[in-house]
């Protein structure tokens, strides 16, 4: 198998994940929970880079939030999770532009597909919680930002 070969394997298995996870498709309550991961995805790139604290404080949240258990699963969470995250390092390797734009998307893909107030709120407060888990240990700049957009775009 050559490195093309190789390449539409990867390309494939990634548009499956995608396909498997599209917050369209998912039940109301898969939407919500796919939301948590998302904001947990946005904030642990919040600056770009990931961080060692960020992957720990994320797959906690993940293993400890019930919705996302009831919903996802554990195995399925961290996927999604890892699946996110390489989409935004792809595009952060492209140029800042590239990262807004598809932190911009994901942000809207949560208002269209999280439409409970009280949802959107838990979203929030664990999106607040998850802001902190980067090594200095409270919300920096971009995480602040994230954080910013996050409540003008959800209206919480």
């Amino acid at each position: 198998m050559g490195f093309k070969d190789f390449l539409r394997n990867v390309t494939a298995q990634a548009d499956e994940i995608r396909k498997k996870y599209a917050p369209k498709a998912l039940s109301p309550e898969k939407r919500y929970a796919h939301g948590i991961v998302t904001v947990c995805a946005l904030l642990a790139m919040a600056d770009g880079e990931l961080e060692e604290s960020e992957v720990e404080a994320a797959s906690k949240f993940l293993m400890g939030v019930n919705e996302v258990q009831q919903y996802f699963g554990e195995a399925d969470a961290l996927e999604l999770f890892s699946q996110l995250v390489n989409d935004l390092q792809s595009e952060s390797t492209k140029g800042k532009a590239f990262f807004k734009m598809q932190t911009n998307k994901m942000i809207a893909e949560i208002k269209e597909t999280v439409t409970r107030q009280d949802w959107r709120s838990n979203t929030m407060l664990i999106a607040k919680e998850m802001a902190k888990s980067n090594h200095a240990g409270k919300p920096g700049s971009h995480e602040q930002a994230m954080l910013n957009q996050l409540e003008t775009t959800l209206g919480v």
